[in-house]
């Protein structure tokens, strides 16, 4: 084996899979995707649903809505966690075609998003039945009628939804 004439050179290619997507599975998003820019083995190592399952985007200025769905659709059978919260360029459209590939999420992050609501929430409550938190902190388009039909069919055991002023507390006290 020729490694240079350096007896310790390490060879990351040479880790069984297992152990290499182990470690690609610390890197987020952002940097997932220059992983993949390496090589073919890093590439097709980076498609892996197993690295899917969180997406973290929060305060990405430059994830729109063709972003996200193109994100969400590599890991569309295993994505559990999305957190789009302050991304400030995803349309309504947008975050729906994103959440009907994310069936089987179940903590959504999507404060200060102004793409939520409640036509946005009625469908979250459709296609995405496992939820169970929801943070819509700070959307300014959601109305108690909205929290409300994604609240009952998804059994939140967790919904934040701070300074969202357009609903009551006192209707959710019943």
């Amino acid at each position: 084996m020729d490694n240079g004439g350096n007896g310790n050179c390490f060879q990351i290619n040479r880790l069984p899979q297992v152990v290499f997507l182990s470690i690609l599975s610390y890197l987020d998003v952002k940097n997932l995707g220059r992983a993949s820019c390496v090589s073919k083995h890093w590439y097709n190592s980076t498609l892996d649903p197993c690295l899917w399952r969180r997406l973290k985007l929060q305060k990405r200025q430059l994830v729109n809505s063709e972003v996200l769905v193109r994100i969400t659709n590599y890991g569309s059978s295993t994505a559990t966690v999305l957190d789009v919260s302050e991304c400030p360029n995803i349309t309504e459209e947008g975050l729906l075609m994103a959440l009907r590939q994310c069936r089987y999420l179940v903590e959504l992050y999507v404060g200060r998003c102004p793409a939520v609501t409640d036509k946005c929430l009625a469908e979250m409550g459709q296609s995405c039945k496992n939820i169970k938190l929801l943070d819509i902190s700070l959307c300014l388009g959601v109305t108690d009628s909205g929290v409300k039909e994604v609240s009952l069919p998804c059994y939140l055991y967790f919904l934040c939804f701070y300074r969202v002023v357009k609903t009551r507390v006192e209707v959710w006290e019943n």
